[in-house]
């Protein structure tokens, strides 16, 4: 585990161990979950991507930015992580 998702999952009292939540044309996301106050640790990685927003559009060719993915929006993930864990 990264140094930093280790961090949070200490900080907020998860349980260690992640749990695969998709795994898919090298994109692969895990979680961490019971922690504290409900909160949870969502980890996206995509392997073999360029520089751009996954799911998202781009005007740059791929031999400038590499190559994109739409396997998961990160847009709407995002929006979705917010709107389970409001504050």
């Amino acid at each position: 585990m990264r140094e930093f998702i280790r961090k949070w999952v200490q900080m907020l009292g998860c349980a260690p161990e992640a749990h695969v939540i998709l795994d898919k044309d090298g994109v692969r996301g895990t979680t961490y979950t019971a922690c504290r106050e409900n909160a949870e640790v969502i980890f996206y990685t995509v392997t073999g991507m360029g520089h751009f927003w996954p799911g998202g559009k781009s005007h740059m060719p791929e031999r400038v930015i590499g190559k994109s993915s739409d396997v998961i929006n990160a847009t709407d993930l995002i929006w979705e992580f917010f709107q389970r864990h409001p504050m």
